[in-house]
């Protein structure tokens, strides 16, 4: 903050430990609120908490600046199912911003969402007609897109894959199977078997990943695509998938433009101290 004091920086919090480290600094804190998906946040239920840890905030000498809600675990859900989910528990959110403001306190921003639940939010007519606060809603994965999230968003969006994973057939390990050099450490597994989708061959099913290679079954009655040829994937989770990479690269009509380095990827070094001892 210090370095760059034209920037705001913000981290998530859910209970006073996490507000020690950051006092007499200008670092700004959202709570963090758990919205039901248990991975991380203070209980929604637990509203009373929630207001003594924004007076907490306060008193340390930080900026309160909100609320934060992930609400991630919808995304298996009908579009309707998961819009009516998600605004109950808004419902829910906006009592305790309504409880703030009643304690005195100022929540100057409201933060909801990823890519499952982003028509949902945008949707919910408590956001929208709000002057009390800014909301935003926080997808992340519709940068890039991936075969999940546009079985999970609304057609009409018409969003599009942005980053596929270029693969070539280096088998045919017998009648039937192909293998592709795309094992889970090109495209992620996280997301389960199949891990992606074959962009224009849907007579090709992506089967269980090694390291290194990625086989697939062959419809029956059309042609074995040649060794060398190549195939496009759109991963089911491009997020790690993408992480699995130094360099992009970035294609336009067909043409590659450049090539880019994936900075964020990967681990930063350790901070360690000089003659610091690891511990079990």
């Amino acid at each position: 903050c210090e370095q760059y004091r034209n920037v705001t920086i913000s981290v998530l919090i859910e209970n006073t430990a996490h507000i020690d480290q950051w006092r007499g600094s200008r670092v700004g804190a959202f709570i963090d609120v758990n919205p039901g998906m248990n991975r991380t946040g203070i209980e929604q239920t637990r509203m009373t908490d929630i207001v003594e840890l924004a007076r907490s905030v306060e008193k340390a000498g930080l900026e309160f600046r909100g609320l934060h809600y992930y609400d991630g675990q919808y995304g298996s859900m009908s579009e309707l199912d998961r819009t009516h989910m998600a605004h109950h528990g808004y419902d829910q959110l906006l009592a305790i911003v309504n409880s703030l403001r009643i304690n005195g306190m100022k929540v100057a921003e409201v933060i909801t969402a990823g890519t499952p639940t982003f028509p949902s939010s945008v949707s919910y007519s408590g956001f929208r007609n709000s002057s009390l606060f800014i909301h935003r809603a926080s997808p992340g994965t519709v940068v890039y897109n991936d075969a999940v999230s546009l079985a999970q968003l609304p057609p009409e969006l018409e969003y599009q894959p942005a980053a596929l994973v270029l693969t070539r057939v280096v088998s045919h390990p017998r009648k039937g199977i192909i293998s592709c050099d795309a094992g889970h450490k090109s495209v992620s597994a996280d997301a389960g078997v199949p891990t992606c989708r074959v962009l224009g061959h849907p007579e090709l099913t992506p089967l269980s990943p090694s390291e290194e290679h990625l086989p697939m079954s062959l419809a029956d009655g059309v042609k074995t695509p040649e060794l060398g040829e190549v195939l496009y994937l759109l991963p089911r989770h491009v997020c790690p998938t993408v992480n699995n990479f130094d360099h992009a690269l970035i294609v336009r009509n067909g043409e590659i433009e450049s090539v880019q380095e994936v900075s964020a990827r990967g681990r930063e070094m350790p901070l360690l101290h000089v003659g610091a001892v690891a511990t079990d």
